[in-house]
């Protein structure tokens, strides 16, 4: 196991669009339920909190160039050992964030409108009021 009190991963996406790439972190962030601060156009941090392995982790995005992301979480405060959460919340964040890259680039079509922030369509949301 990896006890390192930080992790940082750069990921290149050849051919997306900065707007896609801000998008599909907020995206990411928003599957996550990961409050976050776009701090500039492009930036991103996230404060984790307190949990039994963590005193909690800052956790940053930065668009590096159009298609160049840099992903980094750390500890806050002194702790000795992170016990794998900061390569954890970098994996789990990429795993929501390449998959939305990957569907915008495979259909760039915006999501038909008549969808909710959930994803639900007006039939799913009557269902769900039903139940």
């Amino acid at each position: 196991m990896d006890f390192r009190q930080n992790t940082a991963q750069t990921v290149e996406f050849p051919g997306a669009s900065r707007d896609a790439v801000r998008n599909a972190a907020a995206y990411a962030f928003d599957i996550l339920g990961w409050e976050y601060v776009e701090t500039s156009p492009g930036d991103f941090v996230v404060r984790t909190g307190i949990s039994l392995n963590s005193w909690g982790e800052r956790f940053t995005v930065s668009l590096l160039e159009p298609s160049c992301v840099l992903v980094e979480s750390r500890c806050l405060f002194f702790q000795v050992f992170d016990w794998g959460n900061n390569k954890r919340s970098v994996e789990r964040f990429l795993a929501h964030f390449e998959g939305r890259l990957t569907r915008n680039n495979l259909d760039p079509k915006p999501e038909p409108e008549h969808f909710d922030a959930n994803g639900r369509t007006p039939v799913g949301r009557i269902i769900g009021e039903v139940e």
